[in-house]
């Protein structure tokens, strides 16, 4: 039998007390986001106070500290750390075999400059121990890759033929 056939003030008590919590909490998110904004005068008219204290403290350190005219570096006090003139250009060290092949790619016309890294991975992955069918994938890739990219103006075969001849000669 269900109960609230029997009790039929409790259904009425349970969507009344839904119904007031549902409203209380709407009135207290109302409330609560009421005064939330601020308005950019508050703040520059308090911004503008504390810049201004802070500010005559810092002018009256800032003459009490001696001026240096030599800039100075910052010493380096870590092991094994030293200053350097500039950032190495990232590019690994190409071997004998890394320069024949980037010297037959550009043989074969294609403009190699800021991707010899890519390139010799390529060149490399098209002689691994895979089976042939992805060896040429690698090198179709490759192909597809530099044509989109304006490194060459021949058509995909020719430029995939050239790196997988010129991984063979290097690699394989």
């Amino acid at each position: 039998m269900n109960k609230n056939a029997t009790q039929p003030w409790r259904s009425g008590l349970i969507r009344g007390g839904a119904a007031l919590a549902t409203a209380t909490l709407l009135a207290f998110g109302i409330v609560a986001c009421g005064d939330a904004t601020v308005n950019s005068e508050d703040v520059s008219s308090s911004a503008k106070a504390s810049s201004s204290s802070a500010g005559a403290a810092s002018e009256s350190a800032e003459k009490d500290k001696p001026r240096s005219t030599t800039s100075k570096e910052p010493e380096i006090n870590e092991p094994g750390a030293k200053r350097v003139d500039e950032a190495p250009d990232g590019q690994m060290p190409l071997s004998e075999a890394d320069g024949g092949y980037l010297d037959d790619i550009i043989a074969a016309k294609v403009d190699v400059a800021g991707i010899e890294d890519q390139l010799i991975g390529a060149g490399r992955a098209t002689c691994a121990e895979i089976p042939e069918a992805e060896r040429k994938a690698m090198a179709d890739a490759m192909a597809g890759q530099l044509i989109a990219q304006g490194r060459t103006k021949a058509d995909a075969a020719t430029v995939a033929s050239a790196i997988a001849k010129a991984a063979k000669k290097a690699y394989c």
